[in-house]
This record gives structure tokens, C-alpha cells and sequence, in this order.
């Protein structure tokens, strides 16, 4: 089966991240022209499974809920899917690229439910150096009283289904 450029980067971002839900993988594809067909040609072809909401490879796995949400901020914060973006290194779920003041600066995004602050506090004390500018989405604005994080960070919580960021740049 030929693919289509849309139909290809849905596979990409499911067999990656695991299965996501149309909403979020269309805004994931840059280029979403005839989503909705692509998405229906690759179940048809066996290609995706559906499973309630979401839509997953063969191997059945969900995108867990930070990695979600991790996505979410990604999209707040650029707009639209930056060029390049992965999976992040622990304690963060995602990394993306963004050009600010014509420079490309990483970004990390951490989400920390309740709870959480000191085991993230731990993991980021012998990362110094080794991520971009951090964003902490927090389930409560009080929880970054309990974070011990470098200047250059952000906060993100999510109030009435929209990001609100405090701090840093």
C-alpha cells in the first residue's frame, strides 16, 4: 500500500508515542489536508486499530497521559507542531525545538502530578546543563513552591482547558 505524507507521519507519531486520539494526531500533521480520509484508508488497511478513542499500531499501546499532555503544552506554546520534536529524557516526557530571537532553543517539558515534586526535584539535581528551557506543567499553581528548579524555567497549569504559564521566559 502507498502511503500519503499524512498517512506516514500518523503511523510515525503512533508507532513512537502510541496510540493518540484523531483530535490530537491531526494536529500533529503539518500537512492535515483529507485527514479524516488518510485516518479511515489506514484502518481500512489494517494499518491502525481503533480502540475506544484512540487510534494505535498493532502492538495496541496508548500514549500514556503525560506524554499527552506533554503534547498539549508543545502545541500551546508553539501553535502548530514544531519541526522537531522527540520523546525526552527522564524526568521529561518531551523535548521540541522552537526558533525564539532567530536562535533554535530546546525546550523539556515535565509534568508533575501531586505528589511528584520531590522525586522530579531528585532527578533533576545531577542534570544540570543537560536540558533547554524546562516547562513543569503543574496540576496546581502551589505545587511550584515545592519545586526546586533553574532560573530559566517555566510553569503550566491547566485552567478551564487552557495552559496558563507563569515564570521564566
Amino acid at each position: 500500500m502507498l502511503l500519503t505524507k499524512t498517512q506516514k507521519k500518523i503511523l510515525e507519531i503512533v508507532r513512537e508515542y502510541g496510540g493518540m486520539k484523531a483530535e490530537m494526531l491531526k494536529k500533529l500533521c503539518p500537512d492535515a489536508y483529507s485527514f479524516e480520509v488518510a485516518l479511515h484508508q489506514l484502518e481500512v488497511n489494517r494499518k491502525l486499530i481503533k480502540t475506544g478513542e484512540y487510534y494505535c499500531d498493532d502492538t495496541a499501546l496508548i500514549c500514556d497521559r503525560n506524554t499527552e499532555t506533554a503534547f498539549e503544552v508543545m502545541l500551546a506554546v508553539c501553535g502548530h507542531p514544531p519541526e522537531i520534536y522527540c520523546r525526552g529524557q527522564p524526568p521529561f516526557s518531551l523535548t521540541f525545538f522552537k526558533e525564539r530571537e532567530q536562535k533554535l532553543c530546546r525546550y523539556d517539558i515535565c509534568v508533575v502530578t501531586g505528589g511528584r515534586e520531590q522525586v522530579v526535584n531528585a532527578m533533576l539535581g545531577g542534570m544540570a546543563g543537560k536540558y533547554g528551557t524546562a516547562i513543569f506543567v503543574l496540576e496546581q499553581k502551589e505545587q511550584a513552591e515545592r519545586m526546586i528548579v533553574p532560573p530559566d524555567c517555566r510553569f503550566a497549569v491547566n485552567e478551564n482547558a487552557k495552559y496558563i504559564f507563569y515564570g521564566g521566559c
